[in-house]
């Protein structure tokens, strides 16, 4: 397991552009590789996202986007946390991936998820007011699509 952290690690910083934060994305990982899912960098387009199977044939697998352009490097943290309080959430029911309403409240808990987890790295809440303003950017599309319902 060791391994898999620092190489995974190393993968999402260097990959990632974000070398400055290998030591909070290193405990992260660590979380991450600890619950029994993986993380692994996507380098096919700009989603980062949670691979869940229906029948818990294999882990759940955390996708960081490292080709997705962010304005600035501390977004991936925050998208490694957003996606590890997917995980965290459980396995989604049907509802909750096809009800705007659903959907977006399932959004909002892995971002709190993330919230709380943020509190426990020093470093990372001294960016606290950038880490909420770019959760209520990720959350705007999915608040238009629930009030559109």
């Amino acid at each position: 397991m060791a391994i898999d952290v620092k190489r995974r690690t190393e993968e999402i910083c260097v990959n990632g552009n974000v070398l400055d934060y290998q030591a909070e994305i290193t405990l992260i990982v660590q979380a991450i590789i600890g619950e029994g899912c993986e993380i692994c960098c996507n380098y096919v387009n700009d989603c980062s996202r949670l691979e869940q199977t229906l029948d818990d044939t294999r882990p759940n697998r955390i996708w960081i986007s490292v080709r997705k352009v962010r304005a600035t490097p501390i977004h991936i943290v925050w998208d490694i946390m957003h996606e590890f309080g997917h995980h965290r959430s459980g396995r989604p029911e049907r509802e909750e991936v096809e009800d705007p309403v659903r959907r977006l409240r399932r959004e909002e808990i892995a971002w709190d998820k993330a919230l709380k987890q943020l509190e426990d790295f020093p470093t990372l809440k001294l960016g606290m007011a950038d880490f909420l303003d770019y959760k209520d950017f990720c959350l705007f599309q999915y608040r238009k699509a629930a009030q559109n319902k």
